[in-house]
């Protein structure tokens, strides 16, 4: 088997759109409540500017932390939550049981404030990205921990690889080698100019969309992946290595 991971997305669903549904708690809530409890210490103005935020949005996040609680029972689950560009990729609405039941499986998702969560914990809407300039850094607060509990988690998939979705930001937060399991890192390039280059936004989408092909199609072989055609894309060899996986469109 393979295990997945993706970041999360700054933009999020209304918890009114999210279904209702049993919910998981995530694994590393004390430490979820120890980052809240941080963050409930910056008035308005030193959110906004330790975000790189505006001042409605820093209000709004103001709100989310003073409203927080390890009480789930108005939360909702996570993949349906976030709501961006990968998210979008992914289209979790629209996916059968057995595929949700795949991601609930081998997909953990990467949180600067959750550390990783499952699909389908149960999460409110919040904003903390794991570059956010605290001190100390979130990358000093969550150490070896988030790498202790994915290692954890792809041992209990059996899982012979790690398919890196997350963004460079996300996935730094990870100790590559401190895996048991070797990373496979796929990118997705479209050809402009006269050569093949990354645009952010299908690159985004195009990781949601692995994710989708490899639950719909029960992927368990990291070479399965290289059947990945969503959006034109093909698996191009001769770009490619063993860590990094290219396909181009």
């Amino acid at each position: 088997m393979l295990y997945f991971i993706l970041s999360p997305a700054k933009k999020l669903a209304a918890l009114s759109n999210c279904p209702q549904m049993a919910l998981e708690t995530p694994a590393l809530m004390t430490q979820a409540a120890q980052l809240v409890e941080k963050m409930r210490t910056f008035a308005p103005h030193e959110l906004a500017c330790l975000m790189g935020i505006s001042d409605k949005l820093s209000l709004l996040n103001v709100e989310r932390f003073a409203e927080w609680n390890n009480d789930l029972s108005h939360a909702a689950a996570a993949v349906y939550l976030f709501n961006g560009d990968a998210y979008d990729g992914l289209s979790v609405r629209t996916m059968p049981e057995k595929s949700i039941t795949y991601l609930q499986n081998y997909l953990g998702i990467l949180s600067g404030l959750y550390g990783l969560l499952k699909p389908l914990d149960g999460i409110y809407p919040h904003r903390l990205e794991m570059g956010t300039k605290l001190q100390p850094s979130l990358y000093a607060f969550w150490g070896d921990t988030i790498t202790a509990l994915l290692q954890k988690r792809m041992n209990a998939a059996n899982a012979t690889h790690l398919i890196n979705l997350a963004s460079n930001e996300y996935f730094s937060a990870v100790r590559p080698e401190n895996l048991a399991q070797p990373v496979i890192t796929p990118q997705f390039k479209q050809y402009k100019n006269g050569k093949y280059t990354t645009v952010s936004l299908y690159a985004k989408q195009a990781r949601g969309k692995m994710v989708r092909f490899a639950a719909e199609n029960n992927i368990q072989h990291a070479d399965e992946l290289k059947n990945f055609n969503d959006g034109g894309y093909k698996y191009c060899e001769s770009l490619s290595d063993n860590q990094a996986w290219v396909f181009v469109r």
